[in-house]
Formats: C-alpha cells, structure tokens, sequence
C-alpha cells in the first residue's frame, strides 16, 4: 500500500510538471525540444540474443549511472519551451525545478532544437556582468557552443546538419548537437572601485531584453522573442526529488521512463559505447523475469553516483569539490559517475575555468554536510561559525556566497525574513577586529551578530555550498581549502 500510494503521488506530481509546462509552451511560439513520446527508437528486430546472456544487475547499475542526466533533462524539457528563453520572476524555497538554486542572479533560459534550422540569439549591451552557460543535453558544454561570450551581438547557433547561409552581421557558433541547453545568469551586485553596486535593475533589464527564436521566425521580425518572466509557482516541481523517490520506490517505472529519454527523438547521438548499453538493457528489460535485478542495479547505481559525490572531498576536509564540472572525462567511467553525481547536487553548474587553467574561469563550488567534527550540520543542536581569515577570502572577479539548503532535496530553506545567502556583496557585512570575517549559521539570529553576518537555517539538518563566480588565484587552479564550519 505504502508503495502504491508514494508511486500515485510521484505520477501526479510528474504529471501536473508536464501540464504546467504545457500550457507555457501554449502560450509561446518554441516547440517542444524533449519531443516526450512513448514511441521508442526501435528496429522492431527481436532482442539480439548475444545481448540478453549480460549480467542484468550490472547492466542496469551501469545504465542508471551513464543516462541519468538526460532523464533530468528530458523531464525538465517535456512540453516546455524551445529556442525561447523563460526565466522565474523570483527565487525562494518554491523553486525546486534545478537542484541546487541560489539567489545571487537573475536567470533566463531555453532548450535548444536546432535540428531544422539556427537559432538566433540577441544579447543586448549592458554594465551588468553576466554568465553564458552552453551545455549538452547532459550538462557538459557543448562543443563549439556559446559559454563564456562577452558583450552584446546577434548569434547564431547552428545545428551539425543545416547546410545554409547566414544574414550578414550574425555571428555563428556551430555546435556539434542539435538539442543543448542555454542559461543566462545576471549579477545581482557588481563590484566597481572596491565597493558592490546594486545592478538588479539593470540585471532584470539585461534578462528581458534577451533574444532567442528560430532564424525563420528572426527574418520575419528580428525584435521578437523576449524572455518571459513567469511566475515561480511554474517552477516548483522538485524534479530531484521525483527522481530519488522513483528510484527508491518505483525503480522498474524510473527505468522505463530513462528508457524513453534515451530514445527519444531529440536524444543527441550516443558513442559506441553508449549505444551498445543501451541496446543491451532494451534487450533485457523486455523480459520481466530481469525486473529485480535490473531493479537492484538501478538502486545500487543510484547509491553509488550519492556515495562518489560525497567522497570527493578536499583532503583533510569536510568540503566537497570537483574540479571537472560540465568537462567530464567520459573515457572513463569515473567521468559517468561524475556527471551523474553533479546532476543529483549541482545540475547546470558552471564549469571553473574552459578550458582547464587558463584565465577564462566561471565558477567554482564548494558544498559542506559535516561541520568540524565531522557530524551532519543539524541547526536542532547546534549554531556554527565559518570564519574567513584576514585577507583570505574567497579570490573572485565576481563574488562569492554562502547558501544554506535542505537535506535532500538541496534546495532553499525558508525562514522569516527571506534571506537565502551571505556574501561579498551583502550590504553591512561586519568585519571583525582583525579583518577577519565571521558568518554565524543558526536556526535564530544569535545576540550581537549583526544581520548582515547571519545564514539562517531550520531547526534539523542542513547543508552549505560556498559558491566563487569569476574564481581567480587559489580558487581557479583548484588549491584553494574554505574554513571548517564549527559547531558552538
């Protein structure tokens, strides 16, 4: 009963995020670039009877681990808009459609469909900063994609199949896939002459001014396809969570639904390897009397993508860290489980420097369970301090942050006073005596901590990302260790 229900309630939650994305695309001219649909990518051939004698459990183990990112994306996709940027029109503990959101920037993105014909992209001039993250359906960048773009221009993303000539003046970033995904991240707080200035205005400005639509539709007028700002509530499903629970509760049901991703019409081409995996488990998936094994495979290829990400800590640290964010090394399978990995806690994180050790740095993550004494950060028991020392922080071109989020869902916390983050940029940021830098973590706002200084938590278990935008020095060549996080 208790499955039944938890599988009832997961289908509903899955079924209202398709509604609702949905009735966004009803509303704008994109298409839908996941092309969901229950038809698979098959020969119609009989399973091929070298494949059916692999090892079911390990098939299915290795299976969760290479596709779980296009399942993420696949759903986040489904009905939604394509080659036409939305953004939420706030950030709060209601968002849950990314993992790991944060309150430092403004956001807009697309999926990207440019199968048939370019897509043309607009960015406008601004005095804001900003970040252009081009990533693959599986959250690597996309080759000869548009990350790391400065300043304003009219672009053209053009797909590996499309043969035709370009307007004058655009200017064209020829990608290896035809579906990507595309995300805009403008600053909240700029710095200028060693002081933040506050650019929401102009970030929000910046983000509704962007561009993006079909090079057909950008003929007919190049002035339309500007982002729409839509209401958060459009973006609550926690989609890791109806992963994780599918997969603890459902697992035949979450294979079956990575089954349809990965043969999806718009699944960018597999490598040989890839391929071959995939035939194998539609061989054995076809016949129930795999289902517990491929179900025990799956759970354990889950457990093993949480159990790689909470391993990779800086050594003599609590402090989780990779240095190979959408740059993964798929010759191996430990770039699998990266990537896996990533998506459960970082989706759409920005890769620290493209190419690796050169000057060209986005961001750098930093995420904390554990306090000093390696127990799970809990604000029931007690509050904790993470001290920068005089002239050591985070060295960053942008700013860095501190947020608090939820155990497993690794989202925002809700508290009283709606404050999700303390950085560089928070106004009043109180310095101590010596010039180093206090951040009290607590459920209440402790006596004689100023505001400013204070990271409210809940009242159970919690978790920090330490986030460095524009990471230089120690933080982009990967050296740099944050403070413990002490318990008091």
């Amino acid at each position: 009963m208790k499955y039944r229900s938890v599988l009832a309630a997961l289908t509903m939650l899955l079924t209202l995020n398709f509604a609702a994305m949905k009735a966004m695309a009803d509303n704008q001219k994109g298409t839908n670039c996941s092309q969901k649909t229950t038809a698979l990518q098959k020969s119609g051939l009989p399973p091929d009877q070298r494949l059916l004698s692999a090892d079911p459990y390990q098939t299915a183990f290795d299976y969760l681990v290479t596709f779980y990112p296009r399942w993420f994306t696949w759903e986040q996709a489904s009905g939604g808009p394509c080659n036409h940027l939305i953004g939420p029109n706030r950030i709060s503990p209601l968002y849950q459609s990314v993992v790991a959101i944060n309150d430092d920037t403004l956001y807009a993105s697309t999926f990207i469909g440019a199968a048939d014909e370019p897509v043309i992209v607009t960015v406008p001039a601004t005095s804001d900063h900003y970040s252009v993250l081009h990533l693959d359906e599986n959250g690597a960048l996309e080759q000869g994609g548009m990350s790391g773009i400065e300043g304003p221009g009219v672009f053209a993303i053009v797909g590996p199949n499309w043969m035709g000539t370009l307007p004058q003046g655009v200017i064209p970033f020829y990608v290896k896939n035809s579906y990507s995904a595309l995300l805009f991240r403008a600053d909240k707080f700029v710095l200028q002459n060693g002081q933040y200035v506050n650019m929401e205005k102009e970030a929000e400005k910046f983000r509704k001014n962007l561009l993006a639509q079909s090079l057909s539709d950008w003929l007919k007028n190049p002035k339309k396809g500007a982002t729409d700002i839509l209401p958060e509530r459009n973006f609550a499903t926690p989609i890791k969570t109806l992963a994780d629970g599918l997969v603890a509760n459902a697992p035949i049901v979450f294979l079956h639904m990575m089954q349809q991703a990965v043969t999806s019409p718009s699944t960018n081409p597999l490598s040989t390897n890839e391929q071959t995996l995939s035939d194998t488990f539609d061989a054995l998936f076809a016949d129930p009397v795999n289902f517990p094994l491929l179900a025990a495979g799956a759970q354990a290829g889950h457990q093993a993508l949480i159990d790689n990400y909470h391993s990779n800590t800086i050594s003599g640290t609590t402090w989780i860290f990779f240095t190979d964010i959408a740059q993964w090394n798929l010759s191996t399978f430990q770039g699998y489980l990266n990537r896996a990995s990533i998506t459960e806690y970082i989706q759409y994180g920005n890769d620290l420097c493209n190419p690796p050790q050169s000057s060209n740095c986005a961001a750098a993550y930093f995420h904390n369970f554990l306090d000093a004494n390696g127990q799970q950060l809990d604000g029931s028991t007690h509050s904790y301090t993470l001290t920068f020392p005089p002239g050591e922080q985070p060295q960053t071109s942008r700013f860095w942050s501190l947020t608090a989020y939820t155990p497993e869902t690794i989202e925002l916390i809700p508290n009283k006073i709606g404050k999700y983050e303390v950085a560089s940029y928070t106004k009043h940021l109180h310095p101590n005596q010596d010039g180093s830098v206090t951040i009290v973590i607590s459920a209440n706002q402790p006596d004689n901590v100023p505001e400013a200084n204070w990271l409210p938590v809940w009242n159970g278990p919690f978790n920090v990302m330490l986030r460095d935008y524009g990471p230089e020095g120690e933080v982009a060549n990967g050296t740099y260790v944050p403070p413990l996080v002490v318990p008091q």
